[in-house]
């Protein structure tokens, strides 16, 4: 065997492994740093919120109150709408025009703006002043004055629809005229009670009610109650010199047409 000279190695043992901790240890210590950073965190985020204004708020700089200000749409709220007018009866039923005044002394004739409307007519003669409305044919369609001497008074014509088409206004007078012309919108309203005297021509609005007349002239006194319902006019009186009586009416509107010579009333009974 062949021998080998010089000093021999030295023998080193085998380092043992390094002890770990214990898993329970270590997954303890990564629990209580991440802890400890998300509570920085927190803290952090925290006082940034403070300072920060929230929402929309935030945003443009504004608060504002909840329910308060434009929709989610963006627009403005849009504002309630009016409640439109209810339609006037006497403006819907009858021609409205512009009022026509015409004067003259004597016999004549006028053109009638339409079919329909209301005369307000002055006479200052001492015989006959009659107004007869023709129709397309010059044929008579009403009478609504008829009197002897000087005359001052309001009427109606082509209300009651038993003539032909209103178109011309035959005057016969022996003095000096007015006569004007109106839509039956232009008509006053009937005052309850009424006190006056003469022709005359008013719009009723009212409820059905009973009402009480009384006239003192000596000539004819009539009262005509035009309205929408089924029998479109109904003659409340139709009587001769004095009278007092109650006349029961619908409800309206409706056109009360008064055709007297003398001092009349008329009130709820």
């Amino acid at each position: 065997m062949t021998q080998h000279s010089g000093p021999q190695p030295q023998f080193q043992p085998p380092q043992p492994p390094a002890r770990k901790k214990p898993w329970y240890l270590r997954w303890w210590s990564i629990t209580i740093a991440a802890i400890l950073v998300l509570s920085c965190f927190g803290s952090i985020l925290g006082s940034s919120d403070e300072d920060t204004p929230t929402g929309e708020a935030a945003e443009d700089g504004t608060t504002t109150a909840a329910g308060v200000g434009d929709d989610d749409s963006g627009e403005p709220a849009e504002a309630p709408a009016e409640e439109a007018p209810e339609p006037d009866y006497f403006a819907e039923s009858f021609p409205v025009f512009e009022a026509v005044t015409e004067s003259g002394s004597g016999d004549s004739v006028i053109a009638i703006p339409a079919a329909q409307g209301v005369i307000t007519a002055s006479h200052s003669g001492s015989s006959n002043f009659i107004l007869t409305v023709l129709d397309e044919g010059n044929a008579m369609s009403e009478l609504p004055v008829n009197t002897i001497g000087s005359y001052e008074g309001t009427t109606a014509y082509g209300i009651t629809g038993l003539g032909g088409e209103s178109t011309n206004l035959e005057i016969t007078a022996d003095g000096d005229w007015e006569i004007t012309i109106a839509p039956v919108v232009d008509a006053p309203e009937l005052a309850l009670p009424q006190e006056t005297g003469g022709d005359g021509v008013y719009r009723y609005t009212g409820d059905a009610a009973t009402w009480q007349l009384s006239h003192d002239g000596d000539a004819n006194f009539i009262v005509t109650y035009v309205s929408d319902g089924l029998l479109g006019w109904d003659l409340l009186v139709n009587e001769i010199g004095a009278y007092e009586g109650t006349v029961p009416v619908t409800a309206g509107p409706a056109l009360v047409i008064v055709n007297a010579d003398g001092d009349w009333t008329l009130a709820n009974a």
